[in-house]
């Protein structure tokens, strides 16, 4: 037994019995918040993530960027580039 604990046990053997019935409701709430993250409940954290998913576009790392603003670009100055082909 670790000195902590048996100092903890000398400190509860001291103690009246009314005393001892708070300590027991302390502790129980403390082990209580101890095991409460140790759930398999999400946290908000993991909620709010689950719902921004769905948000998520797939394939959104297999574009071409450059490609795709060459052909922006062409689209939008299309009316130039003939001209500059006529000139």
């Amino acid at each position: 037994m670790s000195a902590i604990r048996q100092q903890a046990i000398e400190i509860i053997e001291r103690m009246p019995e009314e005393k001892i019935y708070d300590i027991v409701n302390l502790l129980q709430k403390m082990e209580d918040k101890a095991e409460t993250p140790k759930q398999n409940s999400p946290t908000e954290a993991q909620i709010a993530f689950q719902k921004l998913k769905k948000y998520r576009k797939e394939g959104a790392a297999d574009r071409d960027y450059k490609a795709e603003l060459y052909t922006a670009l062409e689209e939008k100055y299309e009316r130039l580039i003939r001209l500059k082909n006529y000139v």
